[in-house]
């Protein structure tokens, strides 16, 4: 019975929710995708099951295919979750508990606000041009006079490899940025969205629900926003995406047009015309949800077990630690990472023992895949120890966060900031890595990398040693990726600092974050993670509430790798962070707690 209840629920929702239109096209995609493994695991066993073991490709393949299952079967579960969550917040006059975050901390904008998320001309333009240059070399390599048949073939190979590569990135940056491009006009009557194709309206008056969630997609931090009701969902996005690559924010409003700082203003006219809080639907299971609530609606609660909990834990939902949990994010890419570096590296050691040679990766070279294999496993296990100590570091935090909030006078401050009712001057402040700094990590790193690979690869092909050609390979392709990585990862490790009467906005480690004054529980600072023992000079500052946390990062050093917008030198940098601190103890009335007066034990 129950799970006819289930089954019929969830076609309601699907039929209730726009969203899975979009689904069952990516359904249709990823079947196609799957059926093209199917085929191709065939045509290898066809071509090398009478010669070869063709095991190792079927298992790869067939892992391909298992993760694709895998991640349709996650979407879609992710989307049914968020519909009961909705369901249940339609439903129940009791609002979800520790899962309300208040209205964000942003001063709104005149109206109608139009932000637009559209195609970059001038990229689609570079990347049409790039790859017309690219098989004008590949032509002139092939039809050049003289040319060894042994040349040839390498040239064929790389090219072959290269432009598959590409075409399947550009491929899948296009799609991603077909389903990105979105449209939002707020208005005095209502909002419209265009969001994954479809478009929708909804009147101020009609919304219910003001929520968020994430995407349910692996390896996004795409925050999704929507109001809706019983019959109607309106949503629109915020997030760091690989599509964005081919897009651009446009809004009919002046100054910053950054993408994620323009839907802050959305959210906060929403908030503002709806007087709806912005609720969490991806964090809790509805199951514990409604036992909850049965309970208080039911009087089963006992009032002296209330009373007597009077230790109410700050930041309740703490988006930094979700994505650093096993369960989250960073433990999926984690094992990922785990899986095929572990697989190349035992096919590198199989094909040197002959116990196992597969035709196409062995034209490679056996030390090719062995090198391969050999540093993914390095970047992991490297990888790994990082993310344990930063586990470890954020669950001292939020301990001695607790600690503080009971006993603050052990933690205070000495001098205190003195409080000061004057904004500081900039309100807004955009941090980001020097450019010139980036891009000589990168090609640095690029080159060793690319050298240990290409020679392998040159050596594997056409067993000679041609240590020139490898070099002046590594250097182009490390000059190559750190012009186009420099830019891409100057916008994400981007940091911003935003200031209003209303609270505080800031942006770390790709994750918004705002927080009202009046919400307010605890202000303390903190030593940043360090590896070993040095002058601490970088701190984090954070602002807590019972249901989330709003932190920033000031530098204490090493002020030169940075540069800010609009630009400041360290004095001026430290002269503003000071006034802020001042500004927040003022408006909140939180004395200034240092975190690290006790030892972390």
């Amino acid at each position: 019975m129950n799970n006819r209840y289930n089954a019929e629920q969830h076609q309601a929702l699907k039929r209730y929710d726009p969203i899975w239109k979009s689904l069952r096209i990516d359904r249709g995609i990823s079947i196609l995708q799957g059926l093209a493994y199917l085929v191709i695991i065939a045509f290898y066993i066809s071509l090398y099951s009478s010669t070869q073991n063709p095991t190792f490709g079927i298992i790869l393949f067939g892992i391909l295919l298992l993760q694709l299952i895998f991640t349709q079967i996650r979407q879609e579960r992710h989307w049914l979750r968020v519909g009961e969550r909705r369901l249940y917040a339609l439903h129940n006059d009791v609002p979800m508990q520790g899962q309300i975050v208040k209205d964000p901390a942003k001063q709104p904008a005149a109206l109608p606000f139009v932000v637009a998320l559209d195609w970059k001309r001038n990229v689609l333009i570079i990347i049409g041009v790039a790859t017309a240059i690219f098989i004008v070399v590949v032509v002139a390599v092939f039809l050049w006079p003289g040319t060894s048949d042994q040349n040839v073939f390498i040239a064929m190979l790389l090219s072959v490899i290269i432009f598959f590569v590409v075409v399947m990135i550009l491929l899948s940056l296009a799609y991603q940025a077909y389903f990105l491009r979105q449209r939002i006009e707020v208005s005095e009557d209502g909002i419209t969205t265009r969001f994954r194709g479809q478009e929708y309206h909804m009147r101020w008056q009609d919304a219910r629900i003001f929520a968020q969630y994430g995407s349910g997609a692996m390896g996004q931090y795409k925050q999704i926003f929507e109001i809706s009701n019983e019959q109607v969902i309106v949503r629109w996005s915020q997030g760091e995406f690989l599509g964005n690559f081919l897009l651009k924010a446009m809004s009919n409003t002046t100054g910053k047009q950054d993408y994620n700082w323009l839907i802050s203003r959305v959210n906060a006219l929403v908030a503002e015309h709806t007087s709806l809080p912005l609720i969490r639907l991806d964090n809790a299971s509805p199951i514990k949800l409604n036992s909850e609530v049965r309970q208080r609606l039911q009087g089963l609660t006992n009032p002296q077990t209330e009373a007597a909990s009077t230790a109410i834990p700050l930041a309740q939902y703490d988006p930094l630690v979700q994505r650093l949990q096993w369960r989250g994010e960073s433990g999926r890419a984690m094992l990922i990472a785990c899986g095929v570096s572990l697989l190349l590296f035992i096919y590198g050691i199989l094909s040197l023992a002959h116990l196992l040679v597969i035709p196409p990766l062995q034209s490679f070279g056996n030390g090719f895949w062995l090198v391969i294999g050999g540093m993914l496993f390095v970047v992991f296990a490297l990888t790994l120890g990082i993310l344990s100590v930063s586990q470890r570091y954020w669950q001292r935090i939020a301990s001695l966060r607790q600690r503080a909030s009971q006993t603050p006078a052990t933690f205070e401050v000495s001098p205190q900031p003195m409080p000061t009712a004057e904004l500081p001057q900039p309100a807004s402040l955009i941090i980001r890595s020097r450019a010139s700094y980036l891009f000589t990590i990168l090609f640095i790193e690029s080159f060793i990398i690319w050298s240990l690979v290409n020679g392998s690869l040159i050596n594997g092909l056409i067993h000679q040693h041609l240590e020139p050609v490898g070099l002046l390979i590594s250097l182009v392709v490390a000059l190559l990726m750190s012009v186009l990585m420099t830019p891409f990862i100057q916008r994400s490790s981007q940091r911003r600092i935003e200031v209003s009467s209303h609270g505080i906005s800031t942006r770390l480690n790709m994750i918004d974050s705002y927080i009202n004054w009046q919400d307010a529980r605890l202000f303390a600072r903190y030593q940043s993670l360090q590896l070993r023992r040095r002058s601490p000079r970088n701190h984090y500052y954070e602002l807590a509430s019972q249901q989330t946390v709003v932190r920033w990062f000031v530098n204490g050093g090493r002020f030169s790798f940075i540069t800010t917008e609009p630009k400041m030198g360290q004095e001026q940098y430290e002269n503003w962070s000071q006034a802020l601190a001042s500004y927040i103890t003022a408006r909140t009335q939180c004395p200034l707690l240092d975190l690290n007066t006790e030892e972390m034990k």
